[in-house]
């Protein structure tokens, strides 16, 4: 068959898909062919074709960019076009879909389809399927992973540390309370406001934003250590440039959440609930969710004039107040008929500040109704918005609400609302026979509900007010039941059921319905075509929310819900159900079998049952989990599907919350893991690469830029060299030196990761990184590696314990895949070195390859680091070879040969890298020791003083924990370069206290005798 060609110009994502036009399908004998052929002179191109009815005409095919540049063909041209067979890679998948083995040849080709664009997204989806279904023996791992690694770009490494952005989609609703009041808005749009009107923000060559926020103006949603939800600080958001593909993943009830494969949600495991990568979660994995919000009943009484003159003076021209026109300071700036008719413009109150007596204050248009200036939140407001929500609209004249002639009570209530909030009695129409509309025919009203409350005009804009989540939880509760009552209905006695089209409203309903305490899930229905006896019609995308009805009618034969149910497996619980150490409990056997148990039993069963006397320390672990998750204020909801979807926006976004590592988002409430940074001062990278490439060991490093430390590893090698490079100049200088230390830019290496990203679920492991991460390991030839975790209250990792499972998860990763991997727990309380900036830490880096300065904790750390990859690839002493090498100058010369080699100045001293010329010495007010260094506080300062942007700022320590200070000495100094920074970095010294200095530590504080207390009063506790 001839078609005419129609150049779309667009992309189809990477894939070679066409289009064309059902009519034509006929003559292929099939009503959807899986391939077509396509071809122009000497040129063929295999697609997958999708269907149109409208968008190509009948006799044409449309082609994406994909095809068209391979073909280098015009609009209008003919090509001709036939059915292709199905790709041999499809063979494959069907294969291990009916549970074989696969050799890496089929994998090979599955992936190399994979890759090429040649896979449809459900023959990939299948692919996974069939991996996560049958699982992979070793063997198969291996096939696979190096099959990842040869459809991409190779580079030989011995080690590469990876530190990837983590970030969620524009549209992610997230609860913010800004001020005192919250509401629930997309994470973009409130992000891109911050940015757009800060002059706090900094840029990042690839496009990256970061804003730090000072003060107390914003808190969002997380949880603390003891699974407690409340509001927290925000300090910082950030965006950077999308990727194109993003991880969405579906919870049960239909909950979901749009993040980059790197960001982390919270999984229940072993009775912890753990931050994991989006990558490494699989589908039956429990995720945390708030079972219950946070109350706000902050909100009493609106003042209707006060929010009136929040907008713009053009708005309210035709507003006027009565009840003022006797007051003398007003009574002097109206006319005569305003005098007479008690007419106060509204508008003059912007300029008058007078008192508002609220028994006599109403608002008017001129020739309207007045109506109460002063609306009491009450339950009557409370029903009334609910009323209106599920069946409202208005319009230029009015507000209206639609009922069924049968439900004459709720006609009743909603008139007695109205009178009672607004002081004005509705009337009633009956558009036909079986419906009756509330009529409020009333311009200043819907003038109200339009721009005050914000609520919608129709059911497609249709939303709930911001006020509704600042009321106390018993007005919330009789806003839904309002809602479900005018739009809902009751199925099958226990479920309640509401229909809206407005996704904005379904998100908030979800949001309102989880600060209550209820469970509920979502379905959606795709837009289509509705038939009716006398026509057709266009139906728009719709919702379907269902929610506990005993909550709304107080009556259920069935009120069990997810949300109050703890999966036994994940707890642990399963595994102390025995007598001794469980006696007398009814249900102590079925624990084995069941799936579930309820919050309300599991603390029942821990405050009555347990003998906890006769607990090993592994149990009593168990039990102390199990009861931090009994009364915490977290559910778990099963990821019920995971799939990939196309990034619809520029950039992609994340919170900074003040200690602590989770925020509240998604469409229905999911717990999300923010962005984190690195510890301070660590120039381990900058000594690593040259003592282990000066052994002849290949070791190029790509590092990170900061986002919210003082300076990453590339900020500060910058200072020396330059770091963008491509990655066949990355090549070139490894090569040449053995190792380099670049920024890490945009490598194809092992592109298949971004479209097998569920590769991890056949693997049966549970990495804190995962295999798609190692598969580029593999790709760049990595053998070895060893992975740093500091760990103490100034780092990301707070304990031992915790340091420990993390190490052992890489371990077990690494062996699955052929890379032999260490962990080095490494002490992370107090910054590594003396220097904290990009150029400061630059400098002091290469004064300890120039044996100029003695560092004793970073040459410590990093000796040992060095000392454990030597060791790995079997040299003895590895810590003092690689002191030696320090020592000796060979890890000096290697630096300076992969400074040349990189562009930059071999020649460069310590002393050629500016520092700021504005300085600040903090002293000691009194003779002590160092107690304690804040970490975070340090950070700050730095940043305040202009790092990592302005390469010369940053902070010079003299002083450690330990150390011996004496009245008067310098403990730390400040550079800025520029008075103004300077000034910036003094106040938050000033409001922030970021060094602890005292006398010397004893055991005994302080001795109380009976004497001192025989007249005081003690509450004791045991």
């Amino acid at each position: 068959m001839f078609l005419k060609v129609k150049n779309l110009k667009t992309f189809a994502g990477g894939k070679k898909i066409v289009i064309i036009n059902e009519a034509d399908l006929h003559n292929f004998g099939t009503r959807i062919p899986s391939r077509l052929r396509i071809s122009y002179k000497e040129k063929t191109v295999t697609a997958i074709p999708n269907v149109t009815k409208t968008l190509v005409e009948k006799g044409f095919i449309g082609l994406y960019e994909e095809v068209s540049s391979v073909l280098k063909i015009e609009d209008g041209e003919e090509v001709y076009v036939n059915l292709a067979p199905f790709p041999e890679s499809l063979n494959y998948i069907k294969k291990k879909l009916k549970g074989k083995k696969l050799e890496y040849e089929e994998f090979y080709k599955i992936v190399k389809d994979a890759v090429e664009g040649n896979l449809t997204e459900a023959e990939i989806t299948s692919f996974v399927v069939g991996l996560h279904a049958f699982g992979l023996d070793l063997n198969e791992a291996a096939s696979l992973s190096m099959a990842m690694v040869e459809t991409g770009e190779k580079l030989e490494l011995n080690k590469k540390m990876v530190l990837d952005k983590h970030s969620v989609s524009y549209e992610t609703p997230i609860i913010i309370k800004e001020n005192g009041l919250i509401r629930i808005v997309e994470i973009g749009k409130f992000v891109d406001e911050i940015i757009e009107k800060s002059k706090n923000v900094i840029n990042f060559p690839d496009g990256s934003q970061y804003c730090r926020i000072d003060g107390d103006n914003y808190e969002v949603l997380a949880f603390d250590e003891n699974l407690s939800v409340n509001f927290r600080r925000l300090t910082g958001v950030y965006r950077h440039p999308s990727p194109e593909r993003l991880i969405r993943i579906h919870l049960l009830g239909n909950r979901f959440v749009d993040v980059t494969e790197c960001h982390s949600v919270f999984r229940l495991k072993d009775g912890k609930v753990e931050s994991v990568p989006t990558r490494e979660i699989k589908v039956g994995d429990y995720l945390a969710v708030p079972r219950k919000l946070v109350e706000n009943d902050a909100i009493k009484e609106i003042n209707l004039i006060e929010e009136i003159l929040k907008l713009p003076e053009e708005e309210t021209s035709e507003i006027y107040v009565t009840g003022l026109s006797k007051k003398k300071l007003i009574r002097r700036y109206l006319d005569v008929n305003q005098k007479m008719y008690d007419l106060t413009p509204i508008n003059l109150l912007r300029k008058i500040k007078v008192s508002l007596p609220k028994d006599k204050v109403k608002i008017k248009i001129k020739h309207g109704k007045p109506i109460n200036a002063f609306i009491k939140v009450n339950r009557e407001f409370a029903r009334l918005i609910g009323y209106y929500v599920a069946e409202g609209f208005s319009n230029e004249i009015g507000v209206f609400i639609s009922f069924g002639r049968h439900e004459k009570e709720l006609i009743d209530d909603a008139k007695k609302c109205i009178k009672e909030c607004f002081g004005i009695n509705a009337t009633q129409t009956f558009p036909h026979k079986t419906a009756v509309h509330i009529c409020i025919y009333n311009k200043l009203l819907s003038f109200i509900f339009d721009k005050i409350f914000k609520i919608g005009k129709c059911a497609e804009n249709k939303r709930i007010p911001d006020f509704i989540f600042n009321i106390s939880s018993s007005l919330q509760l009789e806003f839904i039941k309002a809602y479900f009552k005018g739009d809902g209905y009751i199925r099958r006695g226990y479920e309640a059921i509401a229909v809206t089209i407005s996704k904005e409203l379904v998100t908030q309903l979800m949001f309102l319905l989880s600060n209550l305490g209820f469970s509920f899930s979502i379905s959606k229905k795709p837009p289509g075509i509705r038939a009716f006896p006398w026509q057709t019609s266009q139906t728009k995308e719709g919702f379907s929310l269902y929610t506990q009805a005993n909550k709304l009618i107080g009556k259920s034969s069935k009120s069990a819900a997810y949300l109050n149910f703890i999966p036994i497996r994940e707890t642990n619980l399963h595994l102390i159900a025995h007598n001794p150490l469980i006696k007398g409990w009814v249900n102590r056997r079925r624990i084995k079998t069941q799936k579930y148990i309820t919050f309300l039993k599991l603390q029942e069963l821990l405050q009555k049952y347990v003998q906890i006397e006769k607990a090993t320390e592994e149990e009593r672990e168990i039990l102390t989990r199990l009861e931090k998750i009994s009364k915490g204020e977290i559910g778990f909801l099963p990821v019920k599907k995971i799939e990939e979807i196309e990034s619809k926006s520029k950039y992609v976004y994340d919170l900074c919350v003040e200690n602590y590592e989770n925020f509240v988002g998604g469409f229905g409430p999911i717990f999300l893991h923010n962005s984190i940074g690195g510890g301070i001062g660590d120039k381990t990278s900058m000594l690593l690469v040259p003592i282990i490439a000066s052994l002849g060991y290949t070791i190029p490093k790509t590092s990170s830029r900061a986002i919210t430390s003082p300076a990453g590893t590339a900020d500060k090698v910058e200072t020396i060299m330059p770091v963008d490079l491509t990655i066949e100049e990355m090549k070139k200088v490894v090569e040449r030196t053995n190792g380099c230390l670049v920024w890490g830019g945009a490598l194809n290496l092992a592109p298949a990761d971004d479209i097998f990203i569920r590769v991890e679920y056949p693997l049966e492991i549970d990495p804190l990184l995962f295999p798609s991460i190692m598969a580029k390991k593999k790709a760049v030839g990595a053998t070895h590696l060893v992975i740093d975790i500091p760990t103490g209250r100034g780092a990301k990792i707070k304990t031992i314990g915790d340091a420990q499972i993390l190490a052992k998860d890489f371990i077990t990763l690494g062996s699955l895949l052929n890379i032999k991997v260490n962990a080095a727990i490494t002490y992370g309380e107090q910054p590594i070195g003396y220097s904290i900036g990009a150029g400061l830490e630059a400098k002091e880096a290469l004064e300890i390859l120039m044996r100029r300065k003695i560092v004793e904790d970073q040459v410590d750390k990093v000796t040992n680091i060095a000392g454990i990859l030597l060791e790995m690839v079997g040299k003895k002493n590895g810590k003092e070879l690689a002191m030696k090498v320090l020592e000796s100058g060979k890890a000096e010369k290697k630096f300076r040969e992969i400074i040349e080699a990189q562009g930059g100045n071999p020649e460069i001293k310590p002393e050629d890298i500016p520092i700021g010329r504005y300085t600040y010495d903090f002293t000691a007010e009194g003779d002590g020791f160092v107690i304690w260094i804040d970490n975070g506080g340090f950070a700050s300062l730095a940043r305040a003083a202009g790092s990592p942007i302005f390469k010369g700022a940053g902070i010079v320590l003299y002083k450690k924990v330990g150390d011996v200070v004496k009245k008067g000495e310098k403990v730390f100094t400040i550079y800025a370069e520029s008075e103004s920074k300077l000034e910036e970095a003094l106040r938050v010294l000033e409001e922030e206290t970021i060094i602890g200095i005292g006398k010397k530590r004893k055991m005994l504080i302080e001795k109380i005798e009976d004497s001192q207390i025989a007249k005081k009063r003690f509450i004791l506790e045991r």
